[in-house]
């Protein structure tokens, strides 16, 4: 029978303490329990990542940043480390100020070292922290900064892969997705529509399915629209999918997928219509 750690199950005790301790402070945005275990989560995996490397490193490689020497991520430890003790003492606000502030900004990025890991950490702590204890006209510029920066990184990672094969991180979608919805949102709208290409790209790289990519390049355009507020943009979106869908559907294709589709695509102009 596999044996439980002891110190998991003090850790879990801990957490759970912790967690209680601060259910007396409301949040809008954030949610304690998903940042605790979120952390417990991606310190488990970096804990691998760094057991593969040499104790003696002169220099390790992070995805998207090339070579980063040891010291800078000694540095990037302690940051990383004082965010953590913040969390579980239940300072949310003052976690959201260490791994933000000017001189440790990049820390958790280098700490994370992977696009998979970055991205958890976005969406279930950096995101909410955000909204949670930054003005209302800033948050968004600010998740902004935070996506694009990612982007670019996802975009570094992939043109200089060692491999001669294309290859895509499973989150760059979302990524796109993200950034293309928040330029949109903030008044950038052809900033927005010049990541469709690379979205398609992405797109068809997962899927390698050209009934499905359509579908969901759609998705992208309509939410832009949206996010504009066009709500006639995006119904249109939507209509010419349609169209393109019905004259495209060749007899080699899976008919009742085309129709499916064609189903969702008017479920979404129903429902875009009752915005109206």
């Amino acid at each position: 029978m596999k044996r439980i750690h002891i110190i998991s199950i003090f850790a879990a005790i801990i957490a759970g303490t912790i967690f209680c301790s601060s259910k007396s402070v409301f949040y809008e945005e954030l949610d304690p329990q998903t940042v605790l275990r979120t952390i417990e989560k991606l310190d488990s995996v970096v804990s691998t990542l760094y057991g593969f490397e040499p104790i003696e490193n002169p220099g390790m490689e992070v995805p998207g940043m090339g070579l980063v020497p040891q010291e800078p991520f000694d540095m990037a430890r302690e940051t990383w480390s004082d965010f953590r003790k913040e969390c579980y003492d239940g300072d949310f606000e003052k976690a959201y100020h260490t791994i933000t502030e000017v001189d440790s900004g990049a820390d958790w990025i280098i700490y994370l070292k992977i696009s998979d890991l970055r991205c958890e950490f976005i969406s279930n702590i950096l995101k909410p922290m955000i909204y949670e204890f930054e003005d209302d006209d800033i948050a968004d510029y600010k998740f902004l900064d935070v996506v694009e920066q990612e982007f670019y990184l996802e975009v570094y990672s992939v043109k200089n892969s060692l491999d001669s094969s294309l290859y895509i991180p499973e989150n760059f979608p979302t990524i796109i997705y993200t950034l293309a919805v928040m330029r949109s949102k903030l008044g950038y709208v052809s900033e927005a529509l010049e990541l469709l290409d690379v979205y398609a790209i992405a797109v068809n790289y997962m899927y390698e399915n050209g009934a499905v990519s359509n579908l969901i390049i759609t998705y992208f355009l309509s939410d832009i629209a949206l996010a504009a507020g066009d709500l006639e943009g995006a119904i249109i979106y939507w209509e010419d999918y349609k169209t393109f869908t019905r004259e495209n559907m060749y007899e080699e294709t899976d008919t009742i997928t085309y129709l499916r589709f064609m189903e969702i695509a008017d479920e979404e102009i129903e429902n875009l219509r009752e915005l109206e």
